[in-house]
């Protein structure tokens, strides 16, 4: 600040504009982990290789509020198709949670910030929430569930030669770790004794999501378009022939919705910006843990 400015700031006549702290591009903060399913947390624990010298990806999943840990399979290759076997055997197995957390990588999120998972997620009822960009502590109790898996299963054992042979060690741990394994922050009860199923069951069918009486609704095209004031704008091929929920802004800015989940903002000229412009006040408290992410 210059010598005038301290003047003027000293009697009273400038104040001090307070800095903007930046929030999730894609929610409206991070939900709380109050009651068993309300939110699970899912993660690729980077990939090792098996004796055999194939790469193993380590989808695990859990539960927010007792650490329950659902899945922890091994697969060959992280794509959706591999990545949604899992998820919906959990489902089956325990019923559906109110949101899913992950970070911003592949099967979970693409172009808008949806992909065909998130997009199936939501038609199961199912909000998506992602974490910041670089800050797995966002995460943090599943982060700590995969130093626990690094240090057990990963560090300083030889990998099986199959598959087969790798998941029974994923399972072994994940049955000790649910079922045997006391938690501080958990009363020095085990996750198992604290997790109950899901109220809500895997439907039989699928549903496009609703919107309000203040969204227009409009069909994106075959390529996963809309078209606002006479032009067309591109959002993603996942989209294709889905509903899409505009919601017109004070400012004349128009939100982009696909059920609960913001793809982008369109300004007054046209301008499409991807990701959600609002902040929420104050996210809901998440722990931080000391530990870091285990690739």
């Amino acid at each position: 600040m210059s010598t005038i400015g301290r003047v003027l700031e000293r009697e009273g006549m400038v104040r001090r504009r307070r800095s903007r702290q930046r929030r999730n591009d894609y929610s409206d903060g991070l939900h709380k982990q109050d009651a068993p399913n309300a939110v699970w947390a899912a993660d690729f624990k980077g990939h090792f290789k098996l004796r055999t010298g194939i790469k193993c990806y380590l989808l695990t999943i859990s539960d927010g509020c007792s650490r329950f840990l659902l899945r922890c399979h091994g697969m060959q290759h992280p794509t959706h198709d591999n990545s949604k076997a899992v998820f919906e055997a959990a489902f089956h197995e325990y019923g559906l949670p109110g949101v899913m957390r992950t970070d911003n990588g592949a099967p979970f999120s693409s172009v808008s910030g949806i992909s065909m998972l998130s997009l199936w997620w939501i038609k199961l009822g199912i909000k998506p929430e992602r974490i910041e960009r670089g800050k797995s502590t966002q995460n943090g109790r599943h982060e700590r569930i995969h130093r626990t898996l690094k240090a057990e299963v990963l560090t300083g054992k030889t990998p099986k030669s199959s598959f087969w042979s790798q998941q029974r060690e994923f399972d072994h741990f994940r049955q000790e770790y649910n079922e045997e394994r006391p938690h501080e922050a958990l009363g020095q009860t085990t996750p198992s004794s604290v997790y109950k199923l899901s109220a809500r069951r895997y439907p039989t069918k699928l549903r496009e999501p609703e919107y309000g009486d203040a969204f227009t609704v409009q069909r994106a095209t075959n390529d996963g378009s809309i078209e606002v004031a006479g032009q067309k704008i591109r959002l993603s091929i996942v989209l294709a022939q889905k509903p899409i929920g505009l919601l017109e802004q004070e400012d004349g800015s128009m939100e982009v919705h696909y059920g609960p989940l913001q793809l982008a903002t369109i300004s007054r000229k046209g301008r499409l910006r991807r990701g959600s412009k609002r902040r929420s006040s104050k996210p809901a408290a998440e722990e931080k843990s000391p530990e870091t992410s285990v690739s």
